[in-house]
């Protein structure tokens, strides 16, 4: 039962380092997203699923783990966590800034396309527009 314990604490410790190389690859996701845009977000996609993969497989093991009641030191766990936290925090205010500008040039368009509308009439594509100035 102990060299069982043994290998699952080493799948669990592998499990807690890829989460966290997953993490630095969506700090380092953050630099090349433009690029990904273009992509459909294909690497953002794999990205998500490897994360969601492995979370999943870390709370498997964790209730395994839980169920044999062995106490043992796993400061490297809230070690990792902690980056991991860091990483994520980091990414989230990225991306929140991101959506921020996005929005805000969106009503930029929505606004310039109200204002082109307005004076030169592109949705109607039968009439001409006629301007009469005042004759001075």
């Amino acid at each position: 039962m102990d060299l069982n314990y043994v290998e699952l604490s080493e799948q669990q410790k592998t499990l807690y380092l890829k989460l966290l190389d997953n993490s630095r690859k969506q700090l380092a996701y953050l630099d090349v997203l433009e690029e990904d845009l273009a992509n459909n977000l294909t690497s953002f996609l794999n990205l998500h699923q490897e994360w969601n993969q492995c979370t999943h497989e870390i709370n498997k093991l964790d209730e395994i783990l839980q169920d044999m009641e062995h106490l043992t030191d796993q400061l490297w766990r809230l070690e990792i966590l902690r980056e991991v936290e860091t990483n994520i925090e980091k990414v989230k205010t990225v991306l929140k800034v991101n959506f921020e500008n996005t929005s805000v040039n969106l009503q930029s368009v929505h606004n310039q396309r109200k204002v082109m509308n307005a004076y030169y009439s592109l949705q109607r594509n039968d009439q001409v527009p006629l301007y009469v100035d005042e004759k001075k």
